[in-house]
């Protein structure tokens, strides 16, 4: 089901018009591996509760933050998006790749990385998960449209972190940020036929 939803994502970050097969991409979601996803999940409930704002969302922001250098991608493709939470600073986490045909329309890849009471099991730790390896193997695939890969933080408060970017940083663009479609990855569910 990962590798379904991954090729599905994949093709639409590409194009838009007839869907063709393209053993390159078909090639990277061979590079799924459950490995690297168990292993994302593991490291991530590490850092057990990360309530918005608290020393444990950021340590798993910088733990993102990591993460994405670690796949390649530079300083200058990751940026923060920083907002204010019951007096206690936290920030979204935006990686960019860069489109090679249209650099200013993006596909939006996102998920929230905070959790509220336990170390997000589920919600987000699943999610934060795939977006990690949509970036991974997505690395070195040129694609047509821009990507941004973000991770929000103050979903379960109000989607305060989504909020806070719509309005610093799509509608404060000028023209207002080209989005083509929103990938949300929020509690990933596996199923398995028996």
């Amino acid at each position: 089901m990962k590798k379904l939803f991954l090729l599905s994502a994949i093709t639409l970050s590409t194009s838009f018009s007839a869907q063709t097969f393209v053993q390159a991409y078909q090639d990277r979601v061979n590079q799924i591996t459950q490995n690297n996803i168990n292993t994302y999940l593991t490291e991530f409930a590490s850092f057990g509760v990360k309530t918005t704002g608290s020393a444990n969302n950021n340590n798993a922001f910088n733990w993102l933050k990591n993460k994405y250098l670690a796949f390649g991608y530079t300083e200058a493709q990751v940026s923060e998006n920083a907002f204010s939470y019951n007096g206690n600073t936290t920030k979204n986490l935006i990686l960019t790749k860069t489109g090679t045909k249209y650099p200013n329309t993006y596909v939006i890849v996102c998920g929230h990385y905070h959790t509220i009471v336990g170390p997000g099991v589920n919600d987000n730790r699943s999610g934060t998960s795939i977006i990690l390896e949509m970036a991974r193997i997505l690395k070195d695939v040129p694609t047509e449209y821009s990507i941004k890969f973000i991770n929000f933080t103050g979903e379960e408060q109000g989607l305060r972190g989504s909020q806070n970017y719509v309005n610093t940083v799509v509608n404060s663009t000028n023209p207002k940020m080209n989005i083509k479609v929103v990938f949300n990855i929020d509690q990933v569910v596996a199923l398995r036929a028996k």
